[in-house]
């Protein structure tokens, strides 16, 4: 593939990414949305997650990216040139053909809320997990707001370096102190507290790329875990998401399958226990928000034993507790996807917030 063809795909694949941010934006909350334009801005300029941006200059670039939005917000994505051809934008298998002789890995699909997520990455490695097919990837020629930094593509799990570390240096910092606890413990472990139990920030930038190294396995093992869990009958989370794009359904469908697959004895906590990796146990109650932290209260309350005891069967005895219950609930979203089509959409919700939601004290 020649220089002209490399250039004209990859200018490509960043229009759709201009065009799938112009189209779904609004699937974003305003301070979720600001972040990720935050961070878009550090990538396309090249800033490292820690320095901040002088913010007349983020609002000036925020607001060009916005009429820009507004001018693509009803256009096609675009075929992607392979060679002397092209091709659609979702075949992500011709498009490798193409690409990865050059080192270079395409991904396409769609995320949240039905979103299109489209990028293109340097590979950095080929590695197995568990027997699963592992790439890594590192320097992104393209990349929109969502920016998954794991997903499973072709049987293979992409691991996405440079969305990875935007999110965890973020996350650090923004903790808030319902967890502090759990991300003290993760920092401690790699010694980057002070005496008075702060984080030392110069020492977290020099041990960063360390830190995302050690971390990023725990998070491919959650992709792991998605590969061999099979609770959910093949099918039925897509059916929930696209019957209930951007609904308490699709959430809920979401966050149970995420759930069970860290929950799998070889996904990511099975595989934190099997490794007594304690920085890991922090990140993961750190992090876990959302519907997937309604899921799993279990693991919490067990880690706050954890961080006394040092008791690993505590943990472990939390993680089958919570997938059994986690398995109640794909077991119901399995029936409840059944009658989709055939009784009333109304209905659907209403048996989704009394069989589920309400228990669950949501």
């Amino acid at each position: 593939m020649t220089k002209k063809y490399t250039g004209a795909l990859i200018e490509a694949v960043r229009k759709n990414c201009i065009i799938s941010d112009a189209k779904d934006n609004g699937i974003y909350s305003m301070c979720m949305l600001f972040m990720r334009l935050r961070n878009l801005f550090k990538w396309e300029n090249g800033i490292a997650p820690w320095d901040e941006v002088d913010p007349p200059l983020l609002l000036d670039w925020i607001a060009r990216k916005e009429d820009e939005w507004d001018n693509l917000s009803t256009r096609d994505f675009l075929p992607v040139p392979c060679g002397k051809h092209t091709t659609d934008p979702l075949d992500v298998h011709q498009i490798n053909k193409l690409v990865s002789p050059l080192n270079l890995c395409y991904g396409a699909g769609l995320g949240k809320s039905l979103k299109a997520v489209f990028f293109l990455a340097h590979i950095v490695e080929h590695r197995t997990e568990c027997g699963c097919r592992v790439t890594v990837l590192g320097k992104e020629e393209a990349k929109e707001l969502d920016s998954p930094f794991a997903l499973i593509q072709d049987d293979t799990i992409l691991f996405r370096t440079e969305p990875y570390r935007y999110f965890l240096w973020d996350r650090v910092m923004d903790t808030d102190a319902s967890n502090k606890i759990a991300l003290q413990q993760a920092l401690n472990a790699y010694g980057l507290l002070d005496n008075c139990g702060k984080i030392n920030i110069e020492k977290f930038k020099d041990n960063f790329d360390h830190i995302v190294q050690r971390e990023m396995v725990p998070i491919i093992r959650h992709e792991v875990g998605e590969f061999m869990d099979t609770t959910f009958a093949e099918g039925t989370v897509h059916t929930l998401v696209s019957s209930f794009p951007g609904t308490v359904v699709e959430l809920l469908a979401r966050s149970t399958k995420d759930a069970l697959a860290d929950l799998h004895d070889e996904g990511m906590l099975g595989w934190i226990i099997k490794k007594r990796r304690k920085s890991s146990l922090g990140f993961y109650v750190t992090f876990v928000d959302g519907f997937r932290k309604i899921l799993v209260p279990e693991i919490k309350e067990a880690a706050t034993a954890f961080w006394e005891t040092g008791d690993w069967e505590v943990i472990n005895t939390a993680r089958q507790t919570a997938r059994n219950n986690n398995r109640r609930i794909a077991d119901k979203l399995s029936e409840i996807s059944a009658q989709i089509g055939i009784i009333e959409d109304e209905h659907i919700l209403a048996q989704v917030k009394s069989d589920i939601l309400q228990p669950l004290g949501v």
